[in-house]
């Protein structure tokens, strides 16, 4: 549309309310149709001269479901869904099964089978075994659906449409391969692990993959985990080990005895077999334990005798190598990622040497993650203490440690509250955290003790409307954005994609960007909301909801850090309703810099 201002005049500040013309492109046009430069004449008169779905007959809004304009296709899919006309039924067979139809039109046939209820398992072994791979894509993913029907649980024919999922494990389609790892989560167990199983050997680098077969691992993780850590070469690739380590954490998670009775016989063998992957083990099931990594520690001790010696033996190593500052780096991480195994009176002292200004960075990122696995003990003290020599990188890594628990970010408040951190030591990112945290206590705390530092939105948006007037310079700008933005944005090539795409604010103007800026939370996209997760087991979480499954949620933060919770593990998950930007950046700049800033995001690169 032409109109200049496309905010809702309540969105917009008065300060810069007055300074618009609010009806400015009134006397413009729209766009009205957008056609293809390559049709003809004849072509243009054909596709807007047929009739509308709504006046065709049963027979034509099926055959409609193939037409090449996709509105047609959707507002024909709509409509017989609508008017649920049960002749609708031989029509779509037809569709489905006509192999020179396209096919846009024969994967809605099939959906239409199903919203219709007449998807049987002879439609979904046809279908599995199409020759088009999209077919075969999305007939996986309704035979998920298919299978957890409960009048299809002990149905006659529930084997022949498990087998055709099962075989498609071996699909040249890696499409097709990603949705029957999410189905062979309702198969049987023998053969949906061994699928399982053939799917990871070939895709074990692809995240996306992963996590598909992670969750269809709501049980029989043990028994994958045995499959896979027996073909040693793919045990010893780096895919193959993230991968394993991965399934491990998911075990320690779970806590179930009988799974971490195989996996500590695992552990054992490998062992044995000098297998590098039997510590990483060890360290990734201790880590998905979280909070209750001591009792996982006493559970596979009780299940192997050799687990505890071992772990003793590895913890010992690896405390030597992890202060050793002539070793690698990459092996010093490595040994501070093994420390996640010992005790916390043994090793938390090390820890909280290893977060000091003079380590290397990777080191001091290690040693706050190790911390984050224990329950017991003050895990606040070390970090706080070392809090103005971090990095801001680590101090938001240090922020995610202490606010992941309601005792730790108690503390950090506790902090400021007493003066041996300021509200300047925070960035405004974790102050809003602090303030919207799922503890009711820790909220209260944190909006008092920051009180003193707010300032309404409108008072700041009103001392700030002089950097309007001022001219921008770009490459300090540059040197800003840099400074301060990309943990969530990217431009030129760095930053991280976690934020709004800033492609599209070339054309804002520049009292919207002040807006933007220094009020995130005036007009929130509801994709950019901040959400709070609390898992069962007391870990809290924090950022936007970037995706979501029948199984997991995972929320994206700062710098693009991802957590994928299970949804068995969600306690509980509530939005923030603000943005995920915090409030607060006028502490950071002042208003020469919002013009520099303002002026580099409205440059052209």
């Amino acid at each position: 549309m032409y109109r200049e201002v496309i905010e809702h005049p309540d969105s917009l500040p008065p300060v810069i309310k007055k300074h618009l013309d609010l009806t400015s492109g009134r006397d413009k046009g729209r766009l009205y149709r957008v056609i293809r430069a390559d049709w003809s004449d004849e072509q243009r008169r054909e596709q807007f001269t047929r009739a509308l779905p709504g006046d065709a007959t049963t027979a034509e809004l099926v055959a409609m479901l193939a037409h090449p304009n996709g509105w047609h296709r959707t507002t024909a899919a709509r409509l017989l869904y609508e008017r649920n006309d049960p002749a609708a039924v031989g029509e779509l067979r037809k569709l489905l099964d006509k192999s020179g139809a396209p096919i846009e039109g024969r994967v809605l046939a099939l959906y239409g089978l199903q919203s219709a209820g007449q998807l049987d398992s002879a439609v979904l072994q046809a279908t599995l075994s199409a020759a088009e791979p999209e077919l075969r894509e999305h007939a996986a993913k309704l035979a998920s659906r298919w299978l957890r029907e409960p009048a299809h649980e002990e149905s006659p024919s529930r084997a022949g449409a498990e087998r055709a999922l099962i075989a498609l494990a071996d699909d040249p389609d890696l499409n097709v391969r990603y949705r029957v790892a999410f189905a062979l989560g309702d198969c049987g167990d023998a053969p949906r692990i061994a699928a399982l199983a053939k799917i990871v050997k070939r895709d074990a680098a692809n995240v996306d993959v992963q996590v598909a077969v992670l969750s269809s691992l709501t049980q029989g993780a043990e028994s994958l985990l045995h499959a896979l850590i027996a073909d040693q070469e793919f045990a010893a690739t780096p895919a193959g080990r993230t991968f394993l380590a991965e399934i491990a954490r998911q075990i320690g998670a779970r806590g179930d005895q009988r799974e971490l009775a195989s996996l500590a016989a695992d552990v054992v063998a490998a062992r044995q077999l000098k297998q590098p992957i039997a510590s990483e083990l060890l360290v990734a099931a201790l880590r998905g334990a979280g909070g209750q990594a001591a009792d996982v520690r006493t559970q596979l001790s009780t299940q192997a005798a050799a687990i505890e010696p071992l772990i003793k033996d590895l913890v010992a190593a690896s405390l030597q190598v992890a202060v050793d500052e002539n070793a690698e780096t990459e092996a010093r991480v490595a040994a501070v990622n093994q420390l996640a195994m010992g005790e916390f009176v043994a090793v938390a002292p090390t820890l909280g040497e290893l977060i000091a200004p003079h380590q290397p960075q990777e080191v001091q990122a290690a040693a706050l993650a190790a911390l984050r696995q224990f329950s017991e003990g003050d895990i606040s003290e070390p970090v706080v203490a070392a809090w103005r020599g971090m990095s801001p990188a680590l101090r938001l890594q240090g922020a995610d440690l202490l606010l992941s628990r309601a005792a730790t970010a108690a503390a950090l408040v506790a902090a400021v509250e007493s003066g041996q951190l300021t509200s300047r030591d925070l960035d405004p990112s974790t102050i809003q955290r602090l303030k919207t945290h799922a503890d009711a206590a820790v909220r209260e705390r944190a909006v008092k003790a920051f009180a003193a530092s707010a300032s309404t939105r409108d008072e700041v948006l009103a001392a700030y409307a002089k950097a309007l007037e001022l001219d921008g310079n770009v490459d300090q700008g540059r040197a800003l954005f840099r400074k301060h933005c990309v943990v969530c944005h990217r431009r030129e090539g760095v930053g991280t994609e976690v934020g709004a795409d800033l492609a599209t604010v070339l054309t804002r103007t520049p009292e919207a960007l002040l807006v933007n800026v220094l009020d995130p939370n005036r007009e929130v996209d509801p994709k950019f909301i901040q959400y709070n997760i609390v898992t069962v087991d007391g870990l809290a979480h924090s950022g936007v909801v970037s995706a979501e499954t029948a199984s997991t949620v995972t929320l994206t933060g700062a710098e693009k850090a991802t957590q994928t919770v299970p949804r068995a593990d969600i306690d509980v998950m509530e939005s923030t309703g603000l943005s995920l930007m915090p409030e607060g950046f006028e502490r950071e700049i002042d208003p020469q810099g919002i013009a520099d800033l303002i002026a580099y995001l409205r440059s052209e690169l």
